[in-house]
């Protein structure tokens, strides 16, 4: 006789809703935003972007207001430079800075006329720039002035860990370091070497960091960036991928090209792909922890999620079944959203993945360490193309793949 496995709080608290990775907020703006960020103690967030286009939201990311600029141009990083200080820039070397958390900006002076891409401030006082054709700015006051010198290449972005430590990564699979403030700059290498320009950096302490750039390329760093290694993401995308957050040790996550998000909940072993809910390029992304996270991107896309990007299944049955066993999703054919059932006989890691007819995955349905019971979710397939696809189950001690047909 098959026995009861779940409580009802347990039933509750699995009971999520299926369709919720990343909610898409819809804000009436359409000017592509290349940066975001957001306090770690609230839902106080700025994003920035084109047409000197500066957002801001106190709810998390759900209302976004926009703050009066008169600067025409484009804006890509945005980062605090001290306690309620922040500071942009983007463009012809424009930069605006606000000094009351991102109410209002003001324009600063600025001693180049070339792409800004990167900045980073250790404290209210030191920062760093970085921008196209090698651009390197460091200011010790607070950005009223800046002294300017040359690197070797275009660098799209930076990480100081402290005044005298720092990274820069950017074209052509370039990453350098400098200890003595950004005097001098020593190239590090990556394992294999790599040739793709690499565009964003996230660090989560003074050791361990990770790279992202063209091509779906990840790398990771264990010993404060002086060796990096190519993480293994089994192919999930050939994507660009442009920002990468690192909140937490089991929480990273890295955008990119045509809605792309990768995630991985290890430290960086395993990678899985998100749904996103836009095919939109998403240009910045930023997690104040590891479960309240905002991406923004082209023609104003803003999405935002409150569970780390995760998508939950609900359990059904409060039955432990004899055997696993993967059902056949209904409706089938389906136009867009299709349900898949399946059973799970142990407590395990259990995954759900959707492949194209070439087999590429298109995306990780689940991704979780499931009671037994019996499931459902559900694979909408808004922006995908009419065709076959396939699903897999797959658990510790079983696997099965099932057929099934988008028609629109």
């Amino acid at each position: 006789m098959k026995k009861l496995y779940f409580f009802i709080v347990l039933m509750l608290g699995f009971c999520f809703n299926i369709n919720a990775q990343w909610e898409l907020q819809y804000t009436g703006f359409v000017n592509t935003l290349h940066g975001v960020i957001f306090e770690s103690s609230s839902g106080v967030g700025i994003a920035v972007g084109e047409q000197g286009r500066i957002l801001k939201t106190d709810d998390g990311g759900y209302f976004w207001w926009s703050v009066n600029l008169t600067i025409g141009t484009f804006f890509k990083p945005v980062k605090y430079a001290g306690t309620g200080t922040m500071m942009t820039g983007g463009y012809l070397g424009y930069m605006a800075r606000s000094t009351n958390g991102g109410d209002s900006w003001s324009q600063i002076s600025s001693p180049t006329t070339m792409q800004i891409n990167g900045i980073s401030f250790v404290d209210a006082n030191t920062g760093f720039i970085t921008g196209y054709s090698g651009l390197l700015m460091k200011t010790v006051n607070g950005g009223l002035n800046w002294t300017i010198s040359w690197l070797p290449y275009t660098m799209l972005d930076i990480h100081m860990f402290n005044a005298t430590t720092g990274i820069v990564c950017g074209s052509g699979g370039n990453i350098l370091k400098t200890t003595d403030g950004g005097a001098t700059w020593t190239p590090r290498y990556t394992n294999p070497p790599l040739s793709f320009d690499l565009n964003g950096m996230a660090f989560l302490n003074a050791s361990t960091g990770m790279i992202v750039g063209n091509s779906g390329t990840i790398l990771k760093t264990t010993n404060a960036g002086n060796t990096w290694r190519l993480a293994d993401t089994n192919h999930l995308t050939y994507n660009s991928l442009f920002r990468v957050s690192y909140p937490a040790a089991n929480r990273i996550t890295c955008v990119g090209g045509a809605g792309t998000i990768l995630t991985s909940t290890d430290g960086g072993n395993t990678w899985t792909q998100q749904y996103a809910g836009t095919s939109a390029i998403l240009y910045a992304v930023h997690f104040r922890d590891e479960n309240n996270g905002c991406a923004v991107g082209e023609s104003g896309v803003i999405i935002t999620t409150t569970n780390g990007g995760a998508v939950f299944v609900n359990p059904i049955s409060s039955e432990v079944p004899d055997k696993y066993s993967l059902k056949q999703n209904y409706p089938n054919p389906f136009n867009p959203v299709t349900k898949i059932k399946f059973d799970i006989k142990k407590n395990e890691l259990v995954t759900l993945k959707v492949f194209d007819i070439l087999g590429k995955e298109v995306v990780t349905l689940v991704n979780n360490r499931l009671q037994p019971g019996t499931y459902e979710t559900s694979f909408d397939g808004t922006r995908e193309k009419s065709g076959v696809y396939f699903y897999r189950l797959q658990t510790e001690n079983y696997s099965e793949t099932k057929k099934m047909i988008l028609v629109k």
